[in-house]
Formats: structure tokens, C-alpha cells, sequence
């Protein structure tokens, strides 16, 4: 920092320092340190109200500048240890600057450019006189977000500074910056402001480094040899391994943060001293920085409050050490040294603290070493169970833990499912991935839309160890007025591999007819890490379009049911909101989910074949007839190799190239039958069979289609599949046993319903042999209560549009619900917002305002968003509550008023809340900047804003003065204390305003009883602005007296002719008895 005899401390108020020795400023020029000379200089240091004993924290004005060695004493209970009152927190009053005095005012340059560490900005400024004229100006300046102090920053409003180079590119901080922000910052897409965020972060981050290495470290590494072989260990003249443990845990902190980096010398490599690896990257979010940041910070503080720490024995401190790292601390440990931790707690029993100890242990391992630590656990330290299994039964599920540093889960959750979260992020980037190719291999991609397998993973090397019948289909937990099913996995461990069932519940109830099945399917042994896909007919309608399409089996372990799988990843499941069909659909449509599924390919007996990987004389099955017929259809090996390289030729001509898609499509689809997903993948490839047919009779004379013989004996054989296939399909729905009534199902099936219509509805339907289904499905009844099918034709109504509930009873058996459905998604506007709806918020929404009236359905069209904010208010128990009894057309004003606010008003809702919803809902309308009056209305409750005077809520015309106040003043304002003086503060300058006006329901009782009661009014409010203008003088003195004059013209209108009579009168008054303070009014709606 600029030598400079003036600072600011952390309160704002300018002092002299040119008496001190060795003064420290924060990176917004506060001073935080600095040394009182004398015989036996005394450090004084900056501390805040958080950093005291919990047991004082309750004593107000704490944070101040404290002799730090009394401090410490106090902090660290060193007796004699001091008392709160005995500590020695410097008076600056004979300190104080005065009004003219010069002052530089140095802070750090957080501007462009970003990657560069770093300039400073220098303010050299006069000091001012406060406003009141009562001393120096005050230079703290608050930053508000929302509406709340988050921060402050010396005021600096005016001032021009001098930028000054002070580069530290070649220190360890500025290598530090360089590789793990500055490297990359300039090609992340983000403004300006975000990427001068992202600098102050890593400034702080430096600094913080900064001080852990000059205060800490030392403190650690006492009673150690650490200091005398660092560098020779970085020079590489003594080996690594000559350290200990702690001194090997010291020597990485520091080697990961750039202290021994130096230029790389050619032909000389120096191990650790030619790079140093990075913590953050390209892909680290805002976040990530954050966290490491706090947990640097919480290093410091606990170990700078830790007493005896330097004395404690080498072991007890890494294990103290352990304890206080946060996971992306601890990820600079040595691998070495964290596996030979972990195997130290697997010999015991451990505590439930020791087991958070072992989760960020297994967190902190960094995906380097993922294939190393995988193996690790199939390992078996103890000679009969694998390390995976140990870890497993030693952590408990009794205690919920919520790690702040890890934000993959929202709510608390056991050590275990850490654990195993923390395994699955591994799992993602290691040779057990098959999804996974290493950076810098290329792999030849001869085949549409797979990417192609790592010639290292594990399974490709060890085909025999994957289970390739992998596919899990099944239907979650649902809850329909007939069927109620619920599922769950059991598993159970054995060595390196996982045997999982699947166990169902399914009650089904028609009038006197009821059905209770049990019942277990088993589906199979997998090795722990190798990949499960799966789907189900309906699924987890909170789970949105998938991420990812396969899981590792090991994670069934820790999961019972499928909808658990929101845990691990929000958007893991195949398919979410999806039927088999329709995931194919995805697939085949060029998703890029399609590469979770690449795998198929190197695994299947088809895949396999395309790729030249059968003897050319195998015949490989391609179809096998719907459920058990006797048709089934095989080609060789050789004829598929054939057709592949027609797959994988590129084609220019329109016409050809669709053909060659539909090709592509078909085999895609009957990959699927190699993991036993057969049905829906026969119903899409006959389907693309017919389609591609007929693209190759309407080519044009002369152009050749360019498929092999195969090829096109494969297409025809399909074709004539599906003849089939539907004939047996309709034949389960001839000998369904509906009753007396007549089988519509059948009729419209066999009559009604088109070719494409009649495959979508095998697909749909096939896997349903529940009769209360049919029965109810075939219960369709017209206005008059006949039975006419009806719910068929909804099934196509919702089909033809491509809604996937045209899947469920729910909707196709519910008329209100299905016309509610049509009327939403039929707006091209609507459908984007409503479509993404889970399942049942959908089903809530439509059942709430799928009849609304015509002017209230058009204002959703007109503010689409209105679903979203709807979403908002549902998704919260309180509010899901309090809209049920609400009215819909309640909840479509309040929506439109309020959906938007801010997340901490949306949180204070919560309390007294249909209170709140009603005084909102009371405000008459805004007449002008209607947002902004609609939020802040929501923005001054409790606890927000009150009266400062009683406590209460603030009348809501005093609300509406309050933001006519700000409008004219273009400033938000908070509700004065009860120390301040007036209604409003400006909490930037201090000032302070009172507000009079009158609220618009005194209108029509004033006209109806006449002259007299607005006289009597009238001469109360002169009363009342006597003693608003009065507070001036008072302490603390009022600033400013605001009179809103809304609504005075109608009320002049009872007593004259004239509107402006009440305002002519109240000027009148005004000039009469307070003239001196004309300047100190504030009038609105003038």
C-alpha cells in the first residue's frame, strides 16, 4: 500500500496513523492492523463481532482494534485468561483526522486486465465535513443487495484514481493466480462484472494463502525438520520420501500453491519445481472458489484459536488436521498419505465424528487417482471383505450430516450416501466408465452418434466380467384410483459383485373386486462398477430430461427405491417423464443421450457384428415375435458387417440421406434387444421399417436406393413383422374379460384406429395385464352416461398431439383433465411452461385452472410466465396450503402481482401468511411504475419493514407514501429504527424522512357525512404537520417532512369546487407557520 499519514478504519471514520508503525490495509484500503511503538510495541488488529466467545457475541459493539497479543490469550483460554472487559480495544479519539486533511486512499484494481495480479487504484482526496456539519465526513459506504448490507467499501464517490503497476507474476501468488484463474478467464463467456468478481475472489484467495503461510504453517511445522529440507526436497537434492508425514502434508500445501514453481530449465526436470497442479479449471464455477476461500479462512481462524497447537505431536496433528480441512483442502494431501489414513479407521469402530473424518477423506481424493482408488476398494485390507464393503458397514446411517462444501445435496444426508456420492463422481472419470475416453485419445467413430470405447477401460479389456442383460424396466411407485403399485431394490454384496432385486407391491380395486400382489423379480449379478441401464413407464415426475442414461450398480446398494436416484443426480434417470418409446424416440432423434448408450455396441451380439467383431458366419438373432410367437428372424454376421458400411458411409443427396437415417434408426433400436429391452425397440424398428420403404419407392427415376440385399430383405422381413405383430396384439384385446359391456377397446382398435395409431397404442399399452386397466380404459361414457369409449378417443386426441400423457389412465380417463391438458398445450406459449410440469404439479395446476373463465385463461397466454411463478408458490408446503383455500381467482391476482419477488420476501411469507396474502391483496392498483409498486409493497412486511414506534405493520397507505417516496427520489429507503428519527432512512447518507398522506377508504365515508368531517380532518392534519416539522429540531433530528398529496383533490371536492382547495390551504398553512423549513419538504402527487 501508498505510504500515506491518514487512513480509514473499518467503521469509515479517517484517522491519523503517521504514530504507528507498520500499518496493513484490507484490499478495499480499510485499515485492519498496525503497531503501537514503544518499549514494548504492542500489535493491534481488527477484529468483528463473529470472531469473539459465543458467550459474548450477545454485548453489542464489539468488532473494533485489539491488542493482539491479549486477544489471543483470550481467544485461546491461556491463563490467566482475560475477561471481554480486560481486553484492550484502542481508542482513537486523540487520533481523529480533521476537515482538509490529505488522504490516499489504496485499493486493489479488481478491472481489466482480469488475468493479470495485480494494479493498484490510488484516491488522493480532501477530507470533507459530514453533511451536518458535526465533524469529518463518515467514509464507509454500504453495498446493498437486495435490499441488505452484504458488504461495504470506503466512499470514494467523485475521485479519480491513479492506477499503479505492481506486478506479481513472478511470485508465488502470482503463479497461483496465473494457473488456477488467470490461464482462463478471458475465454469464459461472462460480463465484465462477473469476471471482476471472479478476480477479487482469487485476490482474496492469494492473500489468504498469503497469511496461512506466514502465521500458520510456522506453527504447524514446529518441533519439526521441515524448514531446513524444504528446499532441498524442491531441489530435488534429497528424495520426497526423507519426510514425515506432517512434513510431506506442509510440503504439499505449499507446493500447490506455487512456493517452489520456477521456469522449467531444459534437460534439467525438477519433479517439484517445473509445474505445480492446478485446484480450479476451466469448468470451476463461482462456487468452487467461494468454498475454497471460506474453508482457507476457517483454517486460519481455527488454527490461529487453537491453544498449545505448536505442541502438539506430530500424528495428533494431522488428525486434528483431518478434522478442520474441508474436501477441497485436503485434496493437495498426498494420495499416499490419505490412503493410509482411510486404512488406519478401517481398523476400528468408529465415532460418528471419525466417520466425517473418513467421507471427506474418500471427497477430497481428486479424479486422478480415481482408478487407483476404485481398485483400492475392491481390495481386501482385511484379508476376507473388500475394502468397499468395510467402509460400507462402518459408516452409519443414524446421524444426517449437511457438508456445506460438497452442493450436490439440498437437504441433510448420511454418511453413507456421501460416501457413495462421492465413489459415483469418481466412478464418472475412471476405466470403469464406459462412457468415459481419457483427454487426448482418439478413438474412430464408426458408427452414428457413438463416440467409441477407451481401449484401456476396464470392461472392453475383461468383456466376460460385464453382465450384458442390463437393462432394468420397471414401473415406480404410482398412485391412480384403481392401481396402486408401489416398487423397491434389495442388494446384497459379494465380493467385487452386487445381486439385485427388484421387489413390487401391487393392490388393484374395482367396487367389490380387489387383487393384493407381492412378488420379487431377480435382476441379476453385476459387478459393482459396471453400468445399469434403465427406464420405466412412467417414473419420477420431479426427475426432468436425463443427463445421463446409465448408472453404476454399486449405487443400487444405497438406494431402495428408484425414485431415490434424485440424490445422486437430478436429471440421472432414462427416462424421466418418458415412456421406452419415447426414449427411443429421444435416442433416435440425435440426442446427445444416445452416448450414455454407446456401449450397447461393443457389448451387444448385434453391435458387435456391425463392427466386424463375430465370426461372419454366426447367425445373429435380429427379431423374435411379439410375446413368445414363434417368428423369428436372424441374418449372419457377415451379411451385418456389410450393412454397416453402408451405415456409416456419408450421404449428400436430400432423398438418400433420409433413407440412410431410417437405416441408422432401425439398427440403433434393435441394439436394444441385445439388454433385453425388446418390445418398444421391435415397435420403432417395424415402424422406421415401413417408413423407409416408402421413402425408397418415391425416389425419383434413375436414383438407386444404395442398400445392400441384406439390407432390404431386413426392411421387407420388419414390415411384414408388424402385420403380424399388431393381428396378435388385437387378438389379447379381443379375449380381454370386460364384463357385460361392450369391448370398445377392440372396435376402434380393429376400426377406428390408423396403422401408425395401432402400433403406438401396442407400444403404450402391451406391458398392462391388470383387467381393472382395461375395464376402466373401456369405461368411457358420453354426456348422457352411455357407454361410447370415449377415453379411447382421448388416448388419440393426447397421442396425435405428442403428449406423453396420453399414457395415463389419469388424464385419458379423466375428461375435465384431458380437455384442461389440450386447452394449455394448444397455445404455442403455453406449451413450453406447462409441458416441463412434473407430474403431479401438472396435474394440481390443470386440475386448478384447466375451466377457468376466458379473461382469466388470457392472461396466461398473455403472461406465460404466470405457471412459473404458480410453480414457485406450489412447490412450497406453506404456500401449497394457504392457495388451496386462496380461490384461483385470488391466486391468479396475487400471481400476477407478486410471483416474482425476491427469495428472501418469498421466505417471510411463511410466517403469518394468509395475513399477508390478504393485505396485499387489499392495496388498490397502481396507477403508474406498477412493478416496481407490486414489489416493494411485498418487500415492506414484516420482518422487513415495521413501525418502528408499535411494532407493527405499516398502514397500507403509509406503504404507498413510503413508494412514492423513492420513486421521486430514485432510491430505495429502509424503515427507520427506534434510536432514528422519522418513517425512512437512506441507510446510504443517513437521512431521514417522515411521511403524511391519507389512505383512499376514507373517501366515500367523508362524502357521504360531508363539510364537517373534513373540516375536523383538516384541522387534525395541520396539527400533524406541526409536529412532523417540530422533529427537526429534536434528537435525533428529522431531515426531511414528506407530505403525499394523492387523493386530496377528490376530498377538496366535499368542501369546494376547487380540487386544488385542500392543497392552495395546506401551502397556505405551511408558509404561515413553518417557512423556515420550506427547504426540509418533500412533496409527492403535487
Amino acid at each position: 500500500m501508498t505510504n500515506t499519514t491518514t487512513a480509514i478504519l473499518k467503521d469509515g471514520t479517517p484517522v491519523r496513523i503517521h504514530l504507528f508503525d507498520n500499518p496493513i490495509f484490507d484490499v478495499d484500503g480499510f485499515l485492519v492492523q498496525f503497531t503501537k511503538p514503544g518499549i514494548e510495541p504492542e500489535k493491534y488488529r481488527y477484529h468483528q463481532h463473529s470472531e469473539f466467545k459465543r458467550e459474548d457475541r450477545k454485548k453489542p459493539d464489539l468488532s473494533g482494534y485489539y491488542n493482539e497479543d491479549l486477544f489471543l490469550k483470550y481467544i485461546q483460554n491461556i491463563e490467566p485468561v482475560p475477561t471481554l472487559d480486560k481486553l484492550t480495544k484502542y481508542n482513537f479519539k486523540n487520533n481523529l483526522a480533521i476537515e482538509g486533511e490529505e488522504i490516499i486512499v489504496s485499493t486493489i484494481d479488481f478491472g481489466t486486465p482480469y488475468n493479470y495480479f495485480y494494479n493498484t487504484k490510488n484516491y488522493t482526496f480532501n477530507l470533507q465535513l459530514a453533511p451536518d456539519k458535526r465533524g469529518v465526513a463518515n467514509y464507509r459506504k454500504l453495498i446493498m443487495e437486495n435490499y441488505r448490507i452484504v458488504d461495504s467499501k470506503i466512499n470514494t464517490d467523485g475521485q479519480i484514481p491513479v492506477t499503479v503497476l505492481n506486478n506479481q507474476s513472478a511470485t508465488p501468488g502470482g503463479y497461483f493466480f496465473k494457473k488456477n484463474l488467470g490461464d482462463f478467464i478471458n475465454n469464459w463467456a461472462i460480463s465484465n462484472v462477473q469476471k471482476s468478481n471472479f478476480k477479487r475472489l482469487m485476490t482474496l484467495i492469494v492473500f489468504k494463502i498469503r497469511e496461512i503461510n506466514r502465521d500458520i504453517l510456522p506453527i504447524i511445522a514446529s518441533n519439526t525438520h521441515f524448514f531446513d529440507k524444504e528446499f532441498k526436497v524442491a531441489n530435488g537434492i534429497i528424495d520426497y520420501d526423507n519426510f514425515t508425514d506432517l512434513e510431506k502434508l506442509v510440503f504439499n500445501f505449499k507446493k500447490h500453491w506455487g512456493y517452489y514453481y520456477d521456469t522449467p530449465l531444459n534437460g534439467l526436470p525438477r519433479p517439484h519445481k517445473d509445474d505445480f497442479e492446478a485446484l480450479f479449471s476451466t469448468s470451476s464455477i463461482y462456487e468452487d472458489y467461494l468454498s475454497y476461500y471460506s474453508s482457507l479462512e476457517n483454517f486460519y481462524q481455527i488454527c490461529y484459536k487453537t491453544k498449545s497447537l505448536s505442541y502438539y505431536p506430530s500424528d495428533d496433528k494431522i488428525a486434528y488436521l483431518l478434522k478442520i480441512l474441508s474436501p477441497s483442502a485436503l485434496a493437495v494431501i498426498p494420495y499416499s498419505l490419505i490412503i493410509k489414513c482411510i486404512k488406519q479407521y478401517l481398523k476400528f469402530n468408529l465415532s460418528q465424528e471419525d466417520q466425517r473424518v473418513l467421507v471427506k477423506l474418500v471427497i477430497s481424493i481428486t479424479p486422478s487417482h480415481a482408478n487407483e482408488f476404485l481398485d483400492f476398494l475392491l481390495e481386501k485390507e482385511n484379508g476376507a471383505e473388500t475394502n468397499f464393503q468395510v467402509i460400507y458397514d462402518t459408516l452409519t446411517d443414524a446421524r444426517l450430516e449437511r457438508y456445506p462444501f460438497v452442493n450436490w445435496f439440498v437437504d441433510e444426508q448420511t454418511n453413507r450416501k456421501y460416501f457413495a456420492f462421492a465413489i459415483y463422481e469418481l466412478w464418472k472419470v475412471s476405466k470403469y466408465n464406459l462412457d468415459y475416453i481419457r483427454p487426448g485419445i482418439v478413438i474412430p467413430n464408426p458408427w452414428p452418434n457413438f463416440k467409441g470405447i477407451d481401449p484401456e477401460n476396464y470392461f472392453y479389456i475383461n468383456s466376460q466380467e460385464f453382465n450384458k442383460k442390463n437393462f432394468l424396466t420397471f414401473i415406480p411407485s404410482s398412485d391412480q384410483q384403481i392401481i396402486t403399485s408401489q416398487q423397491r431394490f434389495e442388494s446384497s454384496i459379494s465380493d467385487k459383485k452386487i445381486d439385485i432385486t427388484k421387489i413390487y407391491k401391487q393392490d388393484t380395486y374395482a367396487g367389490a373386486f380387489s387383487q393384493h400382489k407381492i412378488g420379487s423379480e431377480y435382476f441379476g449379478s453385476f459387478h459393482l462398477y459396471q453400468q445399469i441401464s434403465f427406464c420405466g413407464y412412467e417414473s419420477n415426475f420431479d426427475l426432468r430430461i436425463p443427463k445421463s442414461a446409465t448408472l453404476p450398480a454399486f449405487l443400487f446398494h444405497f438406494i431402495e427405491e428408484y425414485d431415490r436416484l434424485v440424490d445422486f443426480d437430478a436429471g440421472v434417470a432414462l427416462a424421466a417423464n418418458l415412456t421406452v418409446d419415447a426414449l427411443l424416440i429421444y435416442f433416435t432423434g440425435g440426442t446427445s443421450i444416445l452416448k450414455d448408450l454407446q456401449y450397447l455396441k461393443y457389448t451387444t451380439k448385434i453391435g458387435r457384428a456391425l463392427a466386424g467383431g463375430i465370426e461372419s458366419t454366426e447367425a445373429i438373432e435380429i427379431w423374435r415375435g411379439f410375446k413368445g410367437a414363434s417368428d423369428i428372424f436372424a441374418l449372419t454376421a457377415g451379411s451385418l458387417t456389410q450393412i454397416n458400411h453402408y451405415l456409416i458411409t456419408t450421404e449428400n443427396n436430400e432423398e438418400k440421406r433420409k433413407i440412410l437415417e431410417g437405416c441408422q434408426k432401425i439398427f440403433i433400436s434393435l441394439t436394444f434387444l441385445g439388454v433385453g429391452l425388446s418390445l418398444a425397440a421391435q415397435a420403432h424398428a417395424v415402424s422406421e421399417a415401413g417408413k423407409v420403404l416408402d421413402l425408397i419407392e418415391a425416389l425419383p427415376s434413375g436414383v438407386a436406393h444404395g442398400l445392400a440385399p441384406e439390407m432390404i430383405n431386413l426392411l421387407t422381413t420388419l414390415k411384414g413383422n408388424k402385420e403380424v405383430t399388431l393381428t396378435l396384439f388385437g387378438n389379447k384385446l379381443n379375449t380381454l374379460d370386460l364384463g357385460d359391456a361392450t369391448n370398445y377397446i377392440l372396435l376402434k382398435y380393429n376400426s377406428v384406429f390408423t396403422d401408425a395409431q395401432r402400433l403406438k397404442f401396442m407400444t403404450d399399452f402391451q406391458h398392462i395385464d391388470d383387467l381393472a386397466f382395461w375395464r376402466l380404459l373401456n369405461n368411457g361414457r358420453n354426456a348422457s352416461g352411455i357407454r361410447d369409449g370415449s377415453y379411447l378417443d382421448n388416448w388419440i386426441l393426447l397421442s396425435e398431439k405428442g403428449l406423453e400423457e396420453a399414457k395415463f389412465t389419469t388424464y385419458i380417463c379423466n375428461q375435465r383433465r384431458t380437455d384442461a391438458l389440450l386447452r394449455f398445450t394448444d397455445q404455442s406459449v403455453l406449451k413450453p411452461v406447462v409441458n416441463p410440469l412434473s407430474f403431479e404439479r401438472k396435474i394440481a395446476f390443470l386440475d386448478t385452472f384447466g375451466d377457468v373463465d376466458g379473461v382469466n385463461f388470457s392472461k396466461f397466454v398473455d403472461e406465460p410466465q404466470l405457471v412459473t411463478y404458480w410453480k414457485r408458490y406450489y412447490d412450497d408446503g406453506v404456500f401449497r396450503t394457504e392457495f388451496k383455500a386462496f380461490g384461483r381467482d385470488k391466486i391468479i391476482i396475487f400471481l400476477e402481482k407478486h410471483g416474482d419477488i425476491p427469495s428472501e420476501v418469498f421466505q417471510s411469507l411463511k410466517v403469518e401468511t394468509n395475513f399477508k396474502f390478504n393485505r396485499l391483496l387489499k392495496f388498490p392498483e397502481a396507477t403508474h411504475n406498477i412493478s416496481y409498486f407490486n414489489k416493494r409493497r411485498a418487500e415492506m412486511l414484516k420482518p422487513f419493514f415495521v413501525d418502528s414506534k408499535t411494532g407493527n405493520y405499516i398502514r397500507l397507505h403509509e406503504v404507498d407514501n413510503y413508494i412514492e417516496l423513492e420513486l421521486k427520489l430514485n432510491k430505495k429507503l429502509r424503515a427507520s429504527l427506534k434510536h432514528e428519527a422519522g418513517d425512512l432512512v437512506d441507510d446510504i447518507t443517513g437521512i431521514s424522512y417522515d411521511t403524511m398522506g391519507i389512505p383512499q377508504d376514507v373517501i366515500i365515508p367523508w362524502t357521504k357525512n360531508g363539510i364537517n368531517s373534513v373540516n375536523y380532518w383538516f384541522e387534525e392534519f395541520k396539527k400533524s404537520i406541526t409536529e412532523h416539522f417540530n422533529k427537526i429540531n429534536k434528537t435525533p433530528p428529522l431531515d426531511y417532512v414528506v407530505i403525499d398529496y394523492k387523493y386530496f383533490d377528490q376530498i377538496s371536492l366535499v368542501v369546494n369546487s376547487n380540487p386544488n382547495f385542500l392543497k392552495n390551504q395546506i401551502d397556505q398553512f405551511i408558509i404561515q407557520n413553518h417557512n423556515q423549513y420550506i427547504n426540509k419538504l418533500i412533496k409527492l402527487n403535487y
